[in-house]
């Protein structure tokens, strides 16, 4: 080797090391990683939506509506936000202590869920006067108390691979669970007409199924627990109990508005009402991939005492998430109303403005939770209850006085507005205490390249599938030439994108 080609190896050794100097190339490609797990997620959610709302009806699948909801509230309740303090300080523990204090954990959980699945059996005829204003659906209830049982213990397990970033063992556990998920959902609802308790049956044997896995696979790697102490768990508890009923709260501003319309209107509104939300949330699809990587990511850096490199973590995060989460909005604004009919009935009929309602509240729920975990990493999560019982009260407020006068899209406004005063708070709290903050150019020339792709995409009705993806691609397109037009993407996102994609020579 002469020594103008060994100083050439060098050079470019130096540089992927200055790439990867702060970890974000791969931060950058866990990211990725995940979001093409989300893709994947998005498009059983699409597969779900038509099968069972064709299968069912509008009136059955505001049934099973009610289920996915209150399965949403009480998920994070009886996980007692354990898989969060998992995520937050198991990484940091070693040896023994990790099996120790994860199978602790455990345990603590699985008592839990025994005694509220005993209760909600006890009292399924009030619950099912909750649920659907009908306690001839009591029946019912006993898919929920499966559905609850799975669901908490495949979220803390998550908790686990989350904590030690294994996002590739994490991801393919996923693709399993679409796998499986959508394979029973097709064989117990589509070929052998269960209905509702197919689709349920689809969701407890395929994450009953990974649960096992998981649970082998973990006692492989830590082993049984050689002691048990609930000193051990206070740590974690201290941490994660104060969200519990921030849990409850969030609930209360996310789904409440479901039982406010079966009550003053009828079921057959909640599922359209319920398929208009499914559909706004796909702006959220490149929140939880961000989200997912950065919170353990900044939790190891705040332990090691890198804060100035945590806030740039979280102020870039946030940047990406508008940067593709807006034109998202506009696209789910011009496009949604059309998708949803070619993936439901004639049944679900809806307003752009409706639409967007709840696509731009949704939008400010993903700026809010990046900017959260300030508060997360400063162990000040006893602040949070305040913030979400005084957004919940505005919620209910809002949706008792609008739903009854002008339905489903009164709960619509109450979800931008009761969003953007969640988002409100915990940015001003944020930016107040750290200094972290939205880049308001940036967020400028997001608007202006959204508003361009806009101007362009409302010219194209959409009539069909491929009417639909040629749609969604030349918006892209035309999205990206206006922010390079502009200045919206800068030199050092070019070099980031390449360095995820590139492995640099000299290295093997």
């Amino acid at each position: 080797m002469t020594e103008d080609s060994y100083g050439k190896k060098q050079v470019s050794l130096t540089q992927s090391k200055e790439n990867k100097g702060d970890g974000r190339v791969s931060f950058a490609t866990d990211v990725i990683v995940r979001l093409f797990i989300n893709l994947l997620g998005s498009v059983r959610g699409l597969v779900y939506l038509p099968v069972i709302a064709k299968v069912l009806g509008s009136a059955d699948y505001g049934v099973w509506a009610q289920i996915t909801v209150t399965l949403t509230l009480l998920t994070p309740f009886l996980t007692l936000r354990l898989e969060t303090a998992c995520v937050r300080y198991l990484s940091s523990k070693r040896g023994r202590e990790v099996a120790r204090d994860f199978f602790g954990m455990l345990a603590v959980l699985g008592s839990t869920v025994l005694f509220i699945g005993i209760l909600l059996f006890l009292l399924k005829k009030p619950f099912a006067s909750l649920l659907f204003d009908d306690p001839s659906l009591s029946g019912f209830i006993g898919s929920l108390i499966f559905l609850i049982g799975a669901r908490v213990l495949f979220q803390f397990l998550h908790g686990y691979y989350r904590a030690f970033k294994r996002i590739v063992a994490y991801s393919l556990i996923q693709l399993l669970q679409i796998a499986l998920e959508l394979g029973l959902l097709f064989t117990f609802v589509v070929a052998l007409k269960w209905a509702i308790p197919g689709a349920v049956l689809s969701i407890v044997l395929g994450e009953a199924i990974l649960i096992l896995g998981m649970l082998i696979d973990i006692l492989r790697r830590e082993g049984l627990p050689t002691c048990f102490s609930w000193r051990n768990l206070w740590p974690y508890l201290k941490y994660s109990l104060p969200l519990v009923p921030n849990a409850a709260l969030c609930w209360v501003i996310n789904s409440s508005d479901r039982y406010m319309i079966v009550h003053f209107l009828d079921l057959e509104q909640v599922g359209i009402y319920s398929a208009t939300y499914r559909l706004a949330q796909l702006v959220t699809f490149f929140l939880y991939p961000i989200a997912f990587v950065l919170f353990p990511t900044i939790s190891k850096q705040w332990e090691e005492g890198k804060k100035d490199l945590t806030k740039r973590y979280i102020r870039g995060a946030s940047r990406y998430y508008v940067m593709l989460a807006v034109p998202a909005m506009v696209g789910v604004y011009w496009l949604g109303p059309r998708l949803l009919r070619m993936l439901t009935t004639s049944e679900f009929v809806i307003d752009r403005l409706l639409l967007l309602y709840i696509a731009l509240g949704v939008c400010f729920v993903g700026v809010y939770q990046l900017y959260v975990y300030t508060i997360h990493l400063k162990e000040q999560t006893r602040f949070l209850p305040f913030v979400f019982l005084g957004v919940a009260g505005l919620n209910l407020g809002l949706n008792w006085i609008m739903v009854p006068r002008i339905g489903i899209t009164g709960a619509a406004i109450a979800t931008v507005i009761s969003y953007f005063l969640q988002f409100s708070v915990i940015y001003g709290y944020s930016r107040s205490i750290y200094g972290v903050g939205i880049e308001l150019v940036s967020l400028a020339k997001v608007v202006a390249a959204s508003a361009g792709m806009f101007a362009l995409i409302r010219l194209l009705p959409p009539r069909g599938w491929a009417q639909i993806l040629g749609i969604v691609a030349l918006g892209a397109a035309v999205y990206g030439l206006v922010m390079f037009l502009i200045g919206g993407l800068k030199r050092e996102d070019w070099l980031l994108i390449r360095s995820v994609f590139t492995l640099p020579r000299g290295e093997k």
